[in-house]
């Protein structure tokens, strides 16, 4: 190992697995401040650890790292053009049309993803649990507003649903960027050595001169370099699936609160009806008085006389109808059961009246029967005979 680096930095770690100085596929050598220990430490355990200390996501980390591995390839590739043949010639063996370019892929801005997006999906699940507690004491009091309550979850319910959908779709577009293909070609290629890059048969001298130094770009471990191209990726792959499982499982959960929110609705009604008992005695006073008709609608009386029976009773009889005249003789009957303003005053004080001590049974009572004889006052026809009006 390159004692230069600093494998407790986040960019000289960068910087060696850029280098090959340093694989996931095997411990890392750190050594203590004396030089007396070395203690082997994990990729994965030393990559969390420069995450903490840099207040930094695994994600990221890994996906920077992946992106420099790349861009070094490419330089080289550049800079060495029998490096860059090579490599071409390893490509043609495998039945894809790639170039070098496309097998070391730098993307243009590298996607991350915001753990704390994840934590806020979490954070809103745990919310919405303690929403289904209160409308559960809610269903319990039979509370009023349980319905708008239920709509209340439901959308709340919707927004955690969406945020979680937002945040798998990123996980998605993450998971995206790495063609499967490419893992072939970077796995034959990681079993060349340095010298299959360097070496050329029949060559000049003075040109094998000339290759030597730009073959010194070359790292010396350039195997674990291109297995840095299918372990690092592999490593954000599985990132990236764990993120999607925690998701998941939160929307599942979330989705579970919907089915007993939506079958909960369709019990609960939008608004409750209200029933009330009318008092029998005011029910029987309204009954009793109705409202007069008024002078504005002319009353018009249709008799009829059975001329045969006139005389053998010596009364007359005749159907009376009161109406108002509408449009060419035709008449519209006036709507009963409506009680005049002055009436319905006196009824209402009346009934107050009867909830009063029973030593004023006898007032009410008295006032109740006037009542009565002003309801069974006879109606005397305009022009005519007098008729005494009854509705019963």
């Amino acid at each position: 190992m390159n004692r230069a680096f600093d494998c407790g930095n986040y960019k000289d770690f960068r910087s060696m697995c850029s280098l090959g100085e340093i694989c996931p596929n095997r411990a890392i050598q750190i050594m203590n401040e004396t030089g007396t220990n070395i203690q082997n430490v994990p990729f994965l355990d030393q990559a969390v650890t420069i995450c903490k200390k840099e207040d930094t996501d695994l994600l990221s980390l890994l996906s920077d790292h992946h992106s420099h591995v790349n861009r070094n390839l490419r330089s080289i590739s550049h800079n060495v053009p029998t490096f860059g043949s090579k490599v071409q010639s390893v490509i043609d063996e495998w039945p894809y049309e790639l170039t070098v370019d496309e097998l070391f892929h730098v993307p243009e801005k590298v996607k991350s993803f915001d753990y704390s997006d994840a934590i806020q999906c979490n954070q809103m699940v745990k919310d919405l649990g303690s929403g289904m507690l209160q409308l559960e004491e809610c269903v319990s009091e039979n509370d009023d507003d349980l319905y708008d309550e239920i709509r209340k979850m439901q959308s709340e319910c919707l927004n955690c649903c969406n945020e979680i959908d937002r945040n798998q779709g990123l996980l998605t577009s993450i998971s995206e960027e790495y063609d499967p293909r490419l893992y072939s070609i970077l796995m034959d290629l990681s079993t060349r050595q340095k010298p299959f890059f360097v070496d050329c048969e029949g060559e000049d001298k003075l040109l094998s001169l000339a290759r030597s130094n730009t073959c010194k770009e070359i790292p010396d471990k350039v195997s674990d370099l291109f297995l840095n191209s299918v372990f690092i990726p592999n490593m954000i792959q599985k990132e990236v699936e764990y993120n999607k499982a925690v998701l998941d499982t939160l929307k599942q959960d979330v989705r579970g609160k919907q089915l007993i929110l939506s079958e909960l609705k369709t019990k609960v009604p939008e608004k409750k009806s209200t029933f009330q008992v009318q008092n029998p005695i005011e029910s029987f006073l309204r009954l009793l008085v109705r409202e007069e008709p008024q002078e504005k609608d002319s009353i018009t009386y249709e008799s009829s006389s059975d001329e045969e029976g006139s005389d053998v009773g010596g009364e007359e009889q005749h159907d009376v109808t009161i109406g108002a005249e509408v449009d060419a003789g035709r008449y519209e009957h006036l709507p009963k059961g409506e009680l005049d303003v002055s009436k319905e005053e006196e009824i209402d004080t009346a009934l107050k009246e009867l909830n009063t001590p029973a030593d004023q049974d006898l007032d009410a009572r008295s006032e109740i029967s006037e009542l009565s004889e002003l309801s069974e006052e006879p109606v005397k026809q305009k022009g005519g005979g007098q008729y005494e009006l009854s509705f019963y």
